[in-house]
């Protein structure tokens, strides 16, 4: 089974506390594997690839940050011509993304493709309409000829990545390879436009009743649906009581090593220990505000809630000890994202002792990203070869 999905490089793992920020918002997950109320950061394609394995598949991953145009198509080109000559033996390719960082609404994909009316219950009979379009509309833009998906819109990015996955996507097919795509999880007025690609089996999630997930794409494109969760990992031990790994299919075996998993960086850390950043930082572009650090809970809220008075900033500061339980006299600080800062990823606050120590908040989107789509695909396949998880 081919993984085409996101991996951390060496690079990132020997700089996981720098760029920690960054990664978390790259194709990484967080969740409390090991119960000591800390979230363990695991990138999104380890996690793809333990239900692969449970399935009884070799892995191949194939990480697209390899690809400085985020393409899955330059990155199926490159193992295309092993498979066409049998000197690569692959049964399925895997893929759980889509061609943009958000999900794409059936209105503006009517817009896009110049169609009216796109619906859930007629994407499916469109969908060769649909494609046509794009086809045309990358012949006439010479999107072909574009190599850096950057210099484009967003519509236009879609339109070439879809495109030109749907080439190679013909061309693995011929040759009896399975490709099997995540429908997403932006519920059933959304859908991942890589699943217009003709042949593929596009998988949704269901619930532990046998029902869609209500995040689930639920459209006429999707021709599959098996289980997206909630699954509880479990720590697996040797003799000896250590932990090697976490068994996430429950199947008794360790799915994840202990090597692809990250704490926060700074708990337990002093505040001054890591960097803590002024508003100020916030007011540059995207690419030089810091990538690293903190910002105090006050300057949290000024950015989040930009114009509010000094008494409206005042009154989410005592809603927010008020909600949390955490006393006004312990300071708070947030662990933001540089391109988007109103967006918190983790809060910590200082103990008696000056250390931080992680807050933990309910955040459902977390978990919706751990039980999404994106694993009910590589689920399916061990369904159907009679596995149960």
């Amino acid at each position: 089974m081919v993984v085409l999905d996101h991996f951390l490089t060496p690079e990132d793992r020997e700089n996981i506390h720098q760029n920690y920020n960054d990664l978390l918002r790259k194709g990484t997950l967080t969740m409390d594997l090991n119960n000591d109320g800390l979230p363990d950061m695991v990138p999104h394609g380890d996690i793809v690839s333990s239900f692969g394995k449970a399935s009884g598949y070799r892995i191949m991953p194939l990480n697209i940050r390899a690809d400085e145009d985020n393409n899955p198509a330059n990155m199926l080109k490159q193992v295309l011509p092993q498979v066409e000559s049998g000197a690569l033996e692959v049964d399925v390719v895997n893929i759980s993304m889509g061609p943009l960082g958000f999900p794409m609404s059936f209105g503006h994909l009517s817009r896009m493709a110049g169609i009216e009316n796109l619906t859930a219950e007629n994407i499916g009979e469109k969908r060769a309409e649909v494609l046509e379009a794009f086809r045309e509309k990358y012949r006439e833009l010479g999107l072909r000829d574009i190599r850096n998906s950057r210099d484009l819109s967003p519509d236009k990015v879609a339109i070439k990545r879809t495109v030109e996955l749907a080439e190679v996507a013909e061309q693995l097919q011929a040759k009896g390879v399975e490709v099997v795509i995540a429908a997403g999880n932006d519920g059933p007025g959304h859908l991942n436009l890589y699943n217009l690609v003709p042949g593929t089996t596009n998988v949704g999630a269901l619930d532990e009743s046998g029902n869609p997930f209500a995040w689930s794409a639920n459209n006429s494109l999707v021709n599959r649906w098996a289980p997206g969760g909630p699954f509880q990992p479990q720590p697996v031990t040797d003799e000896q009581g250590n932990v090697t790994g976490y068994d996430v299919t429950n199947d008794g075996k360790a799915d994840l090593s202990t090597d692809v998993i990250y704490k926060p960086p700074y708990d337990g850390k002093r505040p001054d220990e890591v960097p803590v950043h002024p508003a100020e930082a916030f007011s540059a572009p995207p690419e030089d505000r810091p990538v690293s650090g903190l910002v105090s809970l006050d300057t949290f809220l000024a950015l989040s809630q930009p114009g509010q008075s000094a008494e409206a900033l005042a009154q989410s500061r005592e809603t927010f000890h008020r909600e949390s339980g955490i006393p006004e006299t312990a300071p708070v600080y947030v662990n933001i994202f540089r391109k988007y800062p109103s967006n918190p990823l983790q809060f910590f606050a200082q103990q008696p002792d000056g250390r931080l120590a992680f807050i933990p908040m309910e955040n459902p989107d977390r978990d919706n990203a751990f039980t999404g789509t994106s694993y009910a695909a590589p689920f399916i396949k061990g369904h159907q070869a009679g596995l149960s998880f």
